[in-house]
């Protein structure tokens, strides 16, 4: 089944796009990677792994529930089925070690 196509966000006004996921493997288990941005005043943010693939997050998706993280932050996430068909990071646990220590 193909890949369903990112549509920008509209919902806040922002048009902003969620970064476009490519060949992530669904049911891949706890995956790590680096918080590549997240903007605080909106919630949301974007995580990536060492081979390049991204995937958006919402601040409800942060496991220890403080609704907040730093940009550079090695993390551990799981991929789930997102509302508006595509992958997104949930379970996202800061881990505290080097991204080269995996």
């Amino acid at each position: 089944m193909p890949e369903p196509t990112v549509a920008p966000n509209n919902a806040t006004g922002a048009g902003d796009a969620w970064p476009e996921t490519r060949d992530v493997e669904p049911g891949a288990g706890h995956r790590r990677g680096t918080v590549l941005s997240f903007d605080d005043p909106r919630g949301i943010g974007v995580v990536g792994d060492a081979t390049g693939e991204v995937a958006p997050f919402h601040c409800t998706a942060i496991a220890d529930g403080s609704r907040t993280i730093e940009v550079g932050a090695p993390v551990g996430y799981d991929l789930v089925a997102g509302r508006l068909g595509r992958w997104e990071a949930s379970r996202i646990v800061p881990t505290g070690a080097a991204q080269g220590s995996v």
